[in-house]
């Protein structure tokens, strides 16, 4: 409902702006002033109603797909993007971004798998761009030898979207399989790069398992805690986080999240009793 009237009241304020632009003239000056005018503003006038439909044009033929939004209807709103996209193959970014947030809500990740493969069929470079959405499956329900695979293949793959990310899930999924010396080879590399600060502080949440028994990862885990220290207090981080919820991976380890972030800062309290955190 508020998208329809939002839509009307769109086009109601622009046809009326326009309107009283073009015939100002008219209204005063008279018809003779408006005649010799008409000619030189005939061609912008052109040029509005030509924008002025393809904007209408845009927003009607997605009417359907926009109250389904809105409305979060999402069984419908799925059944609307599967037809789109394995039917009458319209495999489309925003299509695939769409559908698979819609699966989320719904609970329903399972279908992601068949989602992949229809892209990979089609339109394979857009596994790249949307290597994190695709990698739910992965990260959620498959065994962790299965994203292992997954997350590898795209670090060595060009044009990723969000590598930082892919290079965490694949160290997440080493230290899944107990593969630690791995997974601490690849968080070692991504804590120094400091690429992404989000993807730092659950970088040196995990490699705080290691510090008890290495003191190069204890001794790089501190000072990396300090240089977030210096940038941010707990409440700037939180909502540095809070900003960043539209990305889905942050979204899904948000209890993570809220984990790491006790831990970098931790209540007075603690500070003289925290001990290091070992991972069986």
């Amino acid at each position: 409902m508020k998208f329809k009237v939002i839509f009307i009241v769109f086009n109601l304020v622009i046809v009326f702006s326009f309107a009283f632009i073009f015939f100002m003239p008219l209204l005063l000056l008279g018809q003779e002033y408006f005649s010799l005018t008409f000619k030189h503003n005939l061609i912008p006038a052109l040029l509005f109603v030509f924008t002025f439909i393809i904007i209408n044009s845009y927003f009607l033929s997605n009417w359907k797909l926009f109250n389904l939004l809105e409305a979060e209807n999402w069984p419908q709103l799925i059944e609307f993007l599967e037809e789109e996209i394995f039917i009458k193959n319209r495999v489309r970014g925003a299509y695939i971004k769409m559908l698979i947030n819609a699966y989320l809500f719904s609970s329903t990740i399972e279908k992601i798998a068949s989602l992949e493969a229809r892209v990979a069929e089609k339109k394979p470079f857009l596994i790249n761009r949307y290597a994190i959405h695709f990698g739910i499956p992965y990260l959620l329900k498959r065994p962790p030898g299965e994203a292992e695979n997954y997350f590898s293949r795209l670090i060595a793959a060009p044009k990723v979207h969000s590598r930082v990310w892919v290079e965490w899930n694949y160290a997440f999924s080493l230290m899944q399989q107990h593969k630690f010396n791995d997974a601490k080879e690849t968080l070692m590399a991504l804590a120094e790069s400091k690429r992404d600060h989000l993807v730092l502080l659950l970088t040196l949440y995990l490699l705080d398992s290691f510090s008890k028994n290495d003191a190069a990862v204890a001794a790089a885990v501190s000072a990396d805690c300090e240089y977030l220290k210096k940038r941010y207090t707990q409440n700037n981080f939180q909502k540095k986080l809070d900003r960043s919820q539209k990305n889905i991976e942050v979204l899904l380890l948000s209890q993570i999240f809220n984990d790491a972030l006790g831990w970098l800062f931790p209540p007075e309290s603690d500070l003289t009793s925290s001990s290091t955190r070992v991972i069986n």
